[in-house]
């Protein structure tokens, strides 16, 4: 087969997967857009409201302190997450039985749904009865 044949087959391949990306990614954020500038009530009756949710957004005080809070505990985040991961990845050995243990150890986390996390934040953090309030 010469590289015209190739191109052609690859693209017929690459096709369906193309078009599931990008219907899974365009259709979602067309209904974003489409409830950002709608209000709804109980039913199917959205009234057009335009920018106006944005500019009440855009103009509170409360917005950017959340913000701020927001990217002040990502940093932190990350300034922790990425020289750990670094270190505990030049740390590991590269085969055995206790590099197959550390891995399963590392990897239980990962199963821990995301939602599940926020909650047990949100547990500890309870002014009466978090731990981190005691």
């Amino acid at each position: 087969m010469n590289s015209a044949s190739n191109g052609r087959a690859a693209l017929a391949f690459l096709t369906p997967a193309l078009l599931v990306m990008i219907v899974s990614g365009v259709v979602p954020v067309g209904f974003v857009a489409f409830y950002a500038v709608h209000d709804t009530f109980a039913g199917n009756d959205f009234i057009f409201v335009g920018a106006k949710w944005f500019e009440q957004v855009l103009s509170s005080p409360a917005f950017y302190a959340a913000l701020a809070k927001s990217m002040g505990f990502s940093a932190l985040a990350l300034a922790v997450q990425i020289p750990l991961g670094i270190y505990v990845a030049l740390r590991m050995p590269a085969s055995g039985a206790l590099a197959s243990v550390l891995i399963v150890l590392m990897a239980i986390p990962l199963l821990t749904p995301t939602i599940v996390v926020g909650y047990l934040w949100k547990a500890m953090t309870l002014p009466k009865a978090g731990i981190l309030f005691e």
